[in-house]
């Protein structure tokens, strides 16, 4: 077994260490989202997420469920699908989806806060595929969703939020 030698820099000890997954004083030292650590992922916090059934989602003018979708058919702007989930303010979500079809527009993912304010809006996405985005809740958390960026039409799949810095 190898003994790190610890000598002190402008940047601390501990920043030599993050993510290398080396125990530093017996403990391990976090390097999230994305970089390598003993803290990971916690469960899906989305009820329904594989759009099973028509159940759990709030749909806005043009969004059904249909066939094991999200189905969207022209809808405004802004238009969303989501669902009221817990979440913590200032933590980090990983919000992952399939983009199964695109025919018109594209589809933006979104922390909603209360009253729609301190809204967390993903990239949008125009060409179908699986996607993932790290988010961080704002203020007053209430829900996740997606929604229309531009008039959209198209179908999603596999929805899901899993809260970052679970061990």
């Amino acid at each position: 077994m190898a003994v790190a030698r610890l000598r002190d820099t402008s940047r601390g000890v501990a920043s030599r260490f993050r993510g290398s997954g080396m125990p530093l004083f017996g403990m391990r030292v976090p390097s999230f989202p994305g970089g390598g650590s003993s803290l990971g992922l916690g469960p899906d916090l989305v009820v329904n997420g594989a759009f099973a059934a028509d159940t759990d989602w709030t749909k806005g003018a043009g969004w059904t469920i249909a066939g094991g979708v999200g189905v969207a058919t022209a809808v405004a702007p802004g238009v969303r699908l989501e669902q009221i989930v817990t979440l913590l303010a200032g933590v980090s979500y990983e919000i992952t989806f399939n983009l199964v079809t695109v025919t018109a527009g594209g589809a933006v993912v979104v922390i909603l806060g209360n009253g729609d304010v301190g809204n967390v809006n993903g990239t949008q996405r125009t060409s179908p595929g699986t996607y993932t985005e790290t988010l961080t809740a704002g203020s007053v958390p209430v829900a996740v969703g997606i929604y229309a960026g531009g008039t959209f039409s198209g179908t999603i799949d596999n929805f899901s939020v899993r809260k970052w810095g679970v061990g």
